[in-house]
């Protein structure tokens, strides 16, 4: 086990950053009483000759996650970074109802852990937080209780959103990526202990290697077809890129109104029939067609083809866009999870998105990806503004015949005031 430590210019909201490397195992957290800003997260399955090793030689031998936080304002402003670990993906998780916003808070994060602790994870190996509110005073506690539950350095990336939530009285959603304490050489899924006709499983993991990114797949038809025709879509996809059903690790639908997931998660029980569902993830957007659907999936070993750390594909008969690819494959087992970021200063939407782009370009550069490893992008936009401002601003930065895998998302609010636009983003480093 290392720690490193790095200190860069300030950048976007970056006041300082810190480096977190667990490199012999991510098993296990740290001990209480590490220094603000620099705890470390510390494995007791370390050993003497683990720790006597070449860096090169952990860096191909061993697990690594690093939190590297990049704001002192709290649990919203970290980027985090996995190599060679396997990956947890949670269903969504919700509070008792009806009871205020604390007890709600308090409830969902009892359930989240739980169903991390069932994948031997805790809350220091989360890699990325999504957190739901249905208003902007909820959201404000949620932000309270996150800033109190993560050890200084061991926050992870979070992205926040404003959205009404499918279930009557709840008021907060959350789910999450984290590293397991254990490998694993399938994909395992937990069954939901107590199901709420939203979901079947609590969480899926999969082994360390490569991902798959399905960009959101919306359809226009009403609903229950339109779910069915968006499902049926992302599955002969996917099995034209020769994965199954079983490789499949979570599905994150975009419904309106929130309401009709029960309707959605139907459609979904049918299109897995006889076959293991996986995670879903349920937020309210305001759109044209009734929804969407992305997917995140394993990539087996068969469906990898060449040596470059992405592969971006676009079905047979559809037009590649600048903007968004509608499937990349990320052949490589290093990913960099970027939070939800906003822009520093309120004003337009287009001035945001600027200063979004340079945030994002800052932090790339920071973890050495760059604007051609881009796996996978989600826009939350508040209003036509702001959805136009993003169009604007991507072919300003995306290599045209590599853009990320991406939905774009209009939403009640992003959890700031007088911002109108976040942008998470997950990447992958250059080179091999």
């Amino acid at each position: 086990m290392r720690q490193l430590t790095k200190a860069i210019q300030p950048v976007g909201w970056v006041a300082y950053l810190v480096a977190i490397a667990t490199l012999a195992g991510c098993s296990r957290s740290a001990p209480p009483g590490k220094e603000a800003g620099v705890a470390k997260a510390e494995s007791s399955e370390s050993t003497p000759s683990a720790a006597s090793a070449s860096t090169s030689a952990l860096l191909s031998e061993h697990r690594i996650l690093e939190h590297i936080r990049i704001s002192e304002a709290g649990p919203a402003w970290s980027v985090t970074r996995t190599e060679g670990c396997p990956l947890v993906f949670t269903r969504q998780v919700f509070g008792p109802p009806d009871g205020d916003d604390q007890s709600q808070m308090v409830g969902a994060w009892q359930r989240l852990t739980s169903v991390l602790t069932k994948a031997h994870c805790n809350v220091d190996r989360i890699v990325r937080l999504n957190v739901v509110a249905t208003t902007e005073e909820t959201l404000a506690t949620a932000f309270q209780f996150l800033a109190k539950v993560f050890r200084p350095g061991l926050e992870p990336a979070v992205t926040y959103v404003v959205s009404p939530l499918p279930l009557k009285g709840v008021k907060i959603g959350l789910d999450a990526v984290a590293v397991p304490g254990e490998d694993v050489d399938a994909v395992n899924r937990w069954e939901a202990e107590s199901p709420d006709g939203l979901n079947r499983t609590d969480a899926a993991v999969t082994p360390a290697g490569g991902l798959v990114f399905f960009s959101g797949q919306p359809d226009k038809s009403p609903l229950p077809q339109a779910a069915a025709n968006a499902l049926r879509g992302l599955l002969e996809t996917a099995q034209a890129l020769q994965l199954s059903a079983g490789d499949i690790l979570q599905l994150r639908v975009f419904v309106q109104p929130a309401t009709e997931a029960a309707q959605v998660f139907h459609e979904i029980e049918k299109a897995f029939s006889g076959k293991a569902i996986p995670p879903v993830v349920y937020t309210e957007w305001i759109a044209s067609a009734p929804v969407e659907i992305e997917m995140v999936a394993r990539l087996p070993e068969k469906a990898v083809e060449g040596s470059a750390p992405l592969r971006f594909y676009n079905p047979p008969g559809v037009k590649p866009s600048p903007t968004f690819t509608r499937v990349v494959l990320v052949q490589t087992d290093r990913l960099v999870f970027l939070p939800g970021l906003v822009s520093r200063e309120a004003g337009p939407a287009d001035a945001q998105a600027a200063n979004i782009f340079k945030q994002l370009g800052d932090l790339l550069g920071a973890q050495g990806s760059d604007w051609r490893h881009l796996a996978k992008a989600t826009y939350f936009v508040t209003d036509k503004d702001a959805s136009s401002a993003i169009d604007a601003i991507r072919p300003k930065f995306f290599a045209p015949d590599r853009p990320p895998a991406a939905s774009k998302v209009t939403v009640h609010g992003v959890g700031w005031k007088d911002r109108s636009l976040s942008v998470d983003m997950i990447a992958v480093p250059v080179g091999p």
